[in-house]
């Protein structure tokens, strides 16, 4: 039990779900042995989750959210109306992986956890097709995204995730 990640993927609007899946998936749903109802349920259990209108993705991804040092100092300061407190430090202990922005056990294995998930999910069109340099945006599944472009959902959650190197 945890929070689940969501990611905001920028991927050009010409992309469909069969476009950003490994080869052999894609195969296996354009192939003739398929029933339309059958091609139908793949595809939807393919979605990736909502889209926007410029073709961005916000991912849903299975990967348990673990925040940086720096995320959940600034996440618990806002709980507390901005009030700073010095204890928040040691509410971070490094057995959490969440003691440095550098990360500790548990964010480096949600870092790879979410690299992982993309790779599996996507394959080889995935770095093909996110063309972010700075990597992808992840955040927690409670944090509502607004706008129809990257920039308005990236904007919109910019203060509630991090970027992952990808």
């Amino acid at each position: 039990m945890g929070i689940d990640t969501r990611i905001l993927l920028k991927l050009p609007i010409s992309l469909s779900p069969l476009d950003v899946v490994p080869k052999e998936v894609a195969e296996l749903l354009q192939g003739s042995s398929l029933s339309s109802a059958q091609r139908t349920h793949f595809e939807k259990t393919l979605s990736v989750g909502k889209r926007l209108r410029d073709g961005t993705w916000i991912f849903e991804s299975q990967a348990h959210y673990t925040p940086s040092a720096a995320a959940l100092r600034t996440a618990l300061s806002e709980a507390l109306d901005g009030e700073k407190l010095p204890v928040l430090h040691s509410l971070t202990p490094k057995g959490l992986g969440v003691a440095s922005t550098a990360g500790g056990p548990l964010r480096e294995e949600f870092e790879q956890g979410v690299r992982d998930e993309l790779a599996m999910r996507f394959g080889d069109n995935f770095a093909n097709a996110h063309n972010d340099p700075r990597g992808v945006f992840a955040f927690p599944e409670s944090v509502r995204v607004q706008g129809e472009s990257y920039e308005e959902a990236l904007a919109s959650v910019a203060t509630k995730g991090e970027w992952i190197r990808v």
